[in-house]
């Protein structure tokens, strides 16, 4: 951590140095540019399970309070202002404030960050998303509409508890405060890394050790994250990009109501992507792996290791053709999760999903489409493994929502959306 943090140091001290060389008039002034969307979406859907307070024995029939009706409507948006200079050594700088149009958001800044670049690559800092999600490539790239798998079923759909989703590793620090470096771009490689001191801070927020998901509380802190992308475009038409990106953090947990810290095991994850694309066909396929993430090392007898527990694996593929103003896409994801053992230990349970989409997208005019999406999922857990999830074995061991558990979910959703963008 202290290399990181030296070398973090070093860097900012050069690009201070060479700020001061060059006098207040010179270069390019900088000058603000803004861009942004807004979309509003219907949704249809149904869930065969709702949310009990305890476990499986108590879960109710139907679907409850807001997803039980069927039918929702949405509105989002962003706004993305850009103050952006260049000095006269050819030092490229600028500021991003990103604007959430989501009238429930209890923050209305989406991102919050500087940036230096020079043909010795690119310097980020602030509240930004990392490059394990900006450099990865992978079947969620292919999915339009909301996204797919990786999209907005969640808003309207119970997950199961521990059942893993999501194209993302679980110690993905989000748009928590962190620095971030770029390489150029040299025979078609790119690598980034970048460094989050602590998962739950963000902005200029009092410094804590605790965040919160579901009924625990948790940090992960010194996360140290990185990505490879290869991309290149042949003669003929055929275009590939391919993408390894990691995550290693130092993590800590309290159970609900406690002030004392468990020890959470390494959150550590790797990720691999693959994107091609061949006159107007694009194929993506992408693997996640997250070890031992979010398990609790103190768990089990005399605070010995809990067994049968780890952080879930994911795997996806999808297909899209694009045809003049529309594109169409198939996508599939798959992941399993160990959600520990009987009591005996000769029982292995497993929390697992299967994720069908179909997406649609139309433009109708520069800047103006509309879309259509559907979602099959089909989560299940074993019942008796619901007891052990509700004592924190798990990090995401309960329905993110709620803070309730729910048990094995058969639900389905269809969106109808239209967006503007500029």
């Amino acid at each position: 951590m202290k290399n990181k943090l030296l070398g973090t140091s070093a860097l900012i001290a050069v690009l201070t140095a060479a700020a001061a060389h060059v006098s207040a008039d010179a270069g390019q002034a900088p000058t603000m540019s803004m861009s942004g969307n807004a979309k509003f979406q219907a949704y249809g859907f149904n869930n065969s399970k709702g949310v009990s307070a305890n476990n499986t024995n108590n879960a109710i029939a139907r679907p409850s309070y807001g997803y039980g009706q069927g039918y929702a409507f949405t509105q989002n948006g962003e706004l993305d202002f850009v103050v952006a200079g260049v000095a006269a050594n050819g030092l490229e700088y600028n500021y991003t404030l990103i604007l959430t149009g989501d009238t429930s958001a209890t923050n209305a800044i989406q991102e919050n960050r500087i940036e230096f670049k020079g043909n010795w690559g690119t310097f980020q800092a602030g509240d930004k998303v990392g490059p394990e999600d900006i450099l990865m490539t992978d079947a969620a790239n292919v999915l339009g509409a909301t996204g797919g798998f990786d999209g907005d079923w969640d808003k309207v759909i119970n997950e199961t508890s521990g059942v893993f989703t999501g194209d993302s590793m679980m110690a993905d620090t989000g748009t928590a405060t962190k620095v971030v470096y770029y390489t150029p771009r040299f025979s078609g490689f790119m690598l980034g890394a970048a460094f989050t001191p602590s998962s739950s801070h963000k902005g200029n927020a009092n410094i804590n050790t605790n965040g919160t998901s579901g009924n625990s509380s948790y940090n992960n802190h010194g996360v140290s994250s990185g990505a490879l992308n290869f991309s290149h475009e042949f003669t003929n038409g055929f275009g590939m990009s391919l993408t390894a990106a990691g995550i290693q953090a130092s993590s800590s947990k309290a159970s609900a109501g406690s002030s004392a810290a468990s020890n959470v095991r390494t959150m550590s994850g790797w990720q691999l992507g693959g994107l091609f694309n061949y006159q107007g066909w694009q194929l993506g396929l992408g693997y996640l792996d997250n070890q031992n993430s979010g398990t609790v090392s103190n768990s089990g007898t005399n605070g010995s290791p809990k067994s049968g527990y780890n952080g879930a694996q994911a795997w996806s593929g999808a297909l899209g053709y694009t045809f003049g103003d529309n594109k169409v896409a198939f996508g599939y994801q798959g992941t399993t999760q160990n959600d520990g053992k009987s009591a005996t230990g000769s029982t292995q349970y497993k929390g697992k999903a299967d994720i069908y989409s179909v997406t649609a997208d139309h433009t109708l005019a520069p800047g103006l489409g509309v879309y259509a999406e559907y979602d099959y999922l089909r989560m299940r857990v074993p019942n008796a493994a619901l007891a052990q999830l509700a004592n924190n074995q798990v990090i995401n061991n309960v329905n993110s929502t709620t803070g309730k558990q729910t048990s094995s979910n058969t639900a389905s959703v269809f969106i109808l959306g239209t967006k503007i963008s500029f």
